[in-house]
């Protein structure tokens, strides 16, 4: 799916996309484009090292991102902070075991059964949206802990993803008023999301993919529907929970579920499709 050189452009191209967009974000003067950019750049950073670093970082990167997202949900769908911190070690220790033995095939099945009570909790309506979120939590993270074991596939798919989830919100906000174009596609789940904003997402992902040597019709398809629907389906759980953001501390965006809300079905897809399962 990517080819020989796709780390060497995938860090080339985050490189020159950070730099070229640094002067339009601080003369914008708007804090919010500010404070995502670092964000970016942090991420960047972080993801670059532990490349650097070999596969065995590159799984303490993704099980610690998978972690947090683990907590973030738990958060959402229990009043409990102790069960929530609970499974979240369960998840670290058992994805360390599991990965020790270079077999995650367990992990998520193992992962669900770490939410049958928080889910048990959840009474009426709130058992079917949380059982549902849940079970896209799981495979959320089995995907992320799976793709590190093609580690340079996993890098070029959250640059792509990244690329499509940016110029989707900078097409919205740009163009999103223009008589045409700003139709809600997603009604009033998320009201934000505009076809403008598709459709830059749209050309900005393909722009990415072809920057990582990977623009072909199947990988387009699979980045733009895929990110498309796991982006709908925690839109749709948060407004059901009438919250905006699922944690607080990534400055820009809220939590890190917030952030990779649309890797929530195209990261077990990913891990069929690159081919490490």
């Amino acid at each position: 799916m990517f080819s020989d050189n796709v780390a060497l452009n995938t860090f080339y191209s985050a490189g020159l996309l950070l730099l070229f967009t640094l002067p339009l974000v601080l003369l914008s003067r708007q804090p919010i484009l500010r404070q995502r950019w670092a964000s970016w750049l942090g991420i960047a950073t972080v993801v670059g090292l532990s490349y650097i670093g070999g596969s065995h970082s590159m799984f303490a990167l993704v099980l610690s991102c998978s972690a947090i997202m683990w907590y973030e949900f738990a958060r959402l769908i229990t009043v409990s902070k102790r069960y929530a911190m609970f499974s979240t070690v369960l998840v670290v220790l058992s994805s360390c075991a599991l990965y020790s033995y270079d077999d995650l095939t367990l992990c998520p099945w193992w992962l669900a059964v770490l939410l049958i009570w928080p889910i048990y909790k959840a009474d009426g309506a709130r058992f079917q949206v949380a059982f549902t979120f849940a079970a896209a939590i799981c495979l959320l993270v089995w995907g992320f802990l799976q793709i590190t074991l093609a580690p340079t596939a996993a890098i070029a798919l959250v640059f792509c993803l990244a690329v499509f989830d940016v110029s989707g919100w900078v097409g919205g906000t740009f163009l999103g008023k223009r008589k045409y174009l700003s139709a809600k596609i997603f009604g009033t789940i998320s009201p934000n999301k505009t076809l403008a904003g598709l459709l830059v997402s749209a050309a900005m992902g393909a722009a990415a993919l072809y920057a990582v040597g990977s623009l072909r019709p199947e990988s387009f398809a699979l980045l733009t529907a895929l990110a498309i629907a796991g982006d709908w389906l925690e839109s749709a759980f948060k407004r059901w929970l009438r919250t905006k953001d699922a944690s607080d501390w990534l400055p820009g965006f809220g939590g890190l579920l917030d952030r990779f809300d649309s890797m929530l079905l195209l990261a077990p897809i990913a891990a069929f499709v690159i081919g490490v399962y």
